[in-house]
């Protein structure tokens, strides 16, 4: 493809995701799908875990404070996010 052509689908595409924020999840039917709110604390719950995990060599990734200790910042807001977003043809 061109650049013009690629630039014309990520534009498309970031649109699409765009939209997929404002899109009111429980009007749509999709209150039960998911866990609304605590995003940030579930992620970093999440990567402390798998970071913390030895590898297969028995060291450790070492990187687990650094995750614990992250910050955000930032509401809680609950949307429909790109992981959501399924391609068709």
């Amino acid at each position: 493809m061109t650049p013009p052509e690629r630039a014309a689908i990520y534009d498309e595409m970031n649109r699409v995701i765009a939209a997929l924020h404002h899109i009111d999840y429980a009007a749509a039917g999709l209150a039960d799908f998911g866990k609304p709110g605590n995003y940030f604390a579930r992620q970093i719950g999440r990567w402390t875990r798998q970071y913390g995990l030895p590898r297969p060599n028995g060291s450790s990734h070492g990187r687990s404070d650094r995750v614990a200790a992250g910050k955000h910042s930032g509401g809680d807001e609950t949307t429909v996010v790109h992981g959501d977003y399924a391609w068709t043809t």
